[in-house]
């Protein structure tokens, strides 16, 4: 669906060609912040987040081992 909106700001059937480009350029930066941005970033997140479970997880062992 999103592509169709694309195809049609990209080749303009009428003569608001500026108005199209906007969209056009706008839809495709929306798009491709959409497959590859935020993609990485929840990644990071997850990855992030894995790190801290298990520096937690590690301080909990040594505090076990010293006791």
């Amino acid at each position: 669906m999103v592509t169709r909106w694309m195809l049609k700001a990209a080749h303009p059937t009428h003569e608001n060609t500026e108005g199209n480009m906007v969209t056009s350029y706008f839809l495709t930066f929306s798009f491709l912040l959409i497959t590859i941005y935020i993609p990485n970033l929840l990644e990071e997140e997850q990855q992030s987040k894995e790190g801290e479970e298990r520096e937690t997880n590690e301080d909990k062992e040594e505090e076990t081992e010293l006791e």
